[in-house]
């Protein structure tokens, strides 16, 4: 068979920390604050790339600042990846 196998990923990790646990003496209610008060996302796709032969391996990857990744750009992503895994 002379076929690439490839495996594409989606991700889109927050650009802020997700604080979780606080500590105030008790009967003071903990106020967390951020410094942002907007809600950044960087939206990533990725595929990797494995030779027939499997001697080869690509990384192909496109980031997309605040965007949510739809269904056109993975089509776009796929059609410029595919150079690559050749």
């Amino acid at each position: 068979m002379n076929a690439w196998l490839v495996f594409v990923d989606e991700s889109g990790p927050l650009m802020r920390p997700l604080v979780r646990r606080s500590w105030k003496p008790r009967g003071q209610t903990p106020v967390l604050v951020q410094r942002r008060r907007r809600l950044d996302e960087v939206s990533a796709l990725a595929a990797l790339c494995v030779s027939p032969s499997r001697d080869r391996v690509w990384i192909y990857n496109r980031l997309h600042t605040k965007a949510e990744i739809a269904a056109l750009q993975v089509v776009d992503f796929l059609r410029h990846s595919a150079p690559f895994c050749t």
